[in-house]
């Protein structure tokens, strides 16, 4: 079931994230969700990512740490994460808890594609740590 609340597409070669999770969810379907959504985005994380919430109506405790564990997979691999489509009820909970400062957030998916764009292009005229 908690297939049903994520998929994974490319807008412009960049990953897309989009979430569609309804209010009421409840934790075991969290834990399932985070699970299947690592699973995805492992064998890219490195690269980069856009975690859209625009159809993304419920935030808790469980969707704030699935967002934290999906922002640390993908930096841990060198990636980046940009968050679109916040609604303002979601940005007031980051912002109340402090983990807004975590992500970096673009209000439209267009925008975050070009953010991500950008970050490629940077990414390639400087060396990865690690000397990668």
């Amino acid at each position: 079931m908690a297939r049903e609340f994520f998929k994974v597409i490319a807008d412009q070669s960049v990953n897309v994230l989009q979430l569609t999770m309804p209010a009421g969810t409840d934790v075991s379907e969290f834990d399932a969700l985070n699970q299947l959504a690592l699973a995805e985005l492992a064998s890219a994380a490195g690269d980069g990512w856009i975690l859209d919430m625009s159809q993304f109506s419920y935030v808790g405790s469980a969707a704030l740490g699935f967002m934290i564990n999906v922002r640390q997979r993908i930096r841990q691999a060198d990636g980046i994460l940009v968050v679109c489509g916040v609604s303002t009820h979601i940005m007031a909970t980051l912002r109340a808890s402090s983990l807004g400062r975590l992500f970096a957030i673009i209000d439209s998916r267009p925008a975050a594609v070009a953010a991500v764009l950008d970050w490629r292009k940077s990414r390639k005229t400087r060396p990865r740590r690690g000397g990668k």
